[in-house]
């Protein structure tokens, strides 16, 4: 995994899934946070950010995305837990096949990766607004996605 740590600062190389249904959008939530984020997780050294997507989604959901573009690429700067970090997200549109459990199942639902529990939702794009979301900028970001990819530098202090 693509992550560091110096002093009090963490550097992480994130991806992550866009995947839309019935105009809500699908969001993850570890065991141990309060807020939602889409799902996805670190790219590893040697892989593309796809590649790195399509693997988390295989290990974390049990399904084969389809990468379809890419929407973000996000500087985020936030602190958590006392520890300041600069992460890099490269968030894509993906689907997943039309017969996938994922579509019919009304969530939220649970799935353990790595010995850890993960929840997941489909969360309204009408609410999120109103929901604890990072980061942030997704609240209203995801309502209509940009046509080409966009960067965007994010701080959520």
């Amino acid at each position: 995994m693509i992550t560091f740590q110096q002093n009090s600062t963490r550097f992480t190389y994130r991806v992550a899934g866009i995947v839309r249904h019935d105009n809500s959008v699908l969001f993850e939530q570890s065991y141990d946070k309060t807020f939602w984020n889409l799902p996805g997780g670190r790219a590893e050294l040697r892989e593309s950010a796809s590649e790195g997507l399509i693997r988390e989604m295989r290990e974390e959901l049990g399904v084969t995305a389809t990468v379809v573009r890419l929407v973000y690429i996000i500087e985020n700067f936030f602190t958590y837990k006392s520890i300041f970090h600069h992460e890099i997200g490269f968030y894509f549109l993906m689907t997943f096949p039309p017969d996938t459990y994922l579509y019919t199942h009304p969530g939220p639902f649970a799935r353990a990766h790595n010995d850890q529990p993960l929840n997941f939702a489909w969360l309204s794009l009408s609410e999120l607004e109103h929901l604890p979301v990072y980061p942030s900028f997704l609240r209203t970001g995801l309502q209509s996605l940009p046509e080409h990819p966009t960067y965007i530098v994010h701080n959520d202090e």
